[in-house]
């Protein structure tokens, strides 16, 4: 019998799927809890990031059911959260077995430009006077941000660096070191990002070459970029 079918759960959207896939590699985890035949989906932000979880949630809320809440997080000294947690649902099986033995080729080669831009939005960010790009993989192993860095350079051509989050941890990072693959990444994922998470693809703190790159991908996002957002990403804080 063919999912879909009587008595079986539709397959989830392509869509759906992507931001799942993205975000179990950032903030979410996929879990079967005690009592519970099927796997339920949890992704934390903090609470300015509500907006961003919100845009997630829209691709779920329809095929798995589920609510955001905020709650106070004691284990991040109180700060607030913005937590979308999925019914339990046997849509997600699938997807449980592919990530249960860790980052391996077969979960990363399912990411398509949907999946890559979630996870960049999670856990990139810019960096050395925003012309670099780093993925924080500080929870992956050694041998998974190996995985990581093989898979970006085969499937993509993007030459990502390994090197440490910080001396003495054991925990690394994937850096892209060239500005012009940092574009073209940027451009890779660019229509997808949702207006709330602009600030994530505008390269460079120098104004005038902010608006350069604001031109070059006008075309490929799906909101306008004002010269006040040139402004205002100059201001913050680079760096992981």
């Amino acid at each position: 019998m063919r999912a879909g079918q009587k008595g079986q759960p539709a397959p989830l959207s392509e869509e759906a799927k992507q931001v799942i896939l993205g975000t179990l590699l950032g903030d979410g985890s996929l879990r079967k809890y005690r009592g519970y035949a099927h796997p339920r989906l949890v992704i934390r932000h903090g609470a300015e990031q509500k907006e961003y979880l919100e845009w997630k949630a829209g691709f779920l809320l329809k095929e798995l059911g589920g609510r955001i809440v905020e709650v106070q997080d004691a284990a991040s000294k109180g700060r607030r959260k913005a937590v979308y947690v999925s019914s339990a649902s046997p849509k997600l099986l699938e997807i449980f077995e592919l990530i249960s033995k860790g980052v391996r080729r077969k979960w990363l080669n399912q990411l398509r430009p949907l999946g890559l831009c979630v996870w960049w939005l999670d856990d990139g960010s810019l960096v050395r006077n925003r012309t670099q790009a780093v993925l924080c993989t500080d929870s992956f192993s050694p041998r998974e941000v190996r995985v990581a860095r093989r898979y970006f350079l085969k499937v993509w051509g993007l030459h990502f660096r390994i090197a440490p989050a910080k001396r003495g941890t054991g925990r690394y990072r994937l850096w892209l070191r060239s500005t012009n693959e940092t574009k073209s990444f940027l451009k890779l994922i660019a229509p997808f990002v949702p207006e709330c998470m602009k600030r994530k693809i505008l390269l460079y703190r120098k104004p005038s070459s902010r608006q350069r790159w604001a031109s070059e991908i006008a075309g490929l996002v799906k909101f306008a970029i004002s010269d006040e957002d040139i402004v205002q990403a100059s201001r913050q804080r680079e760096g992981p």
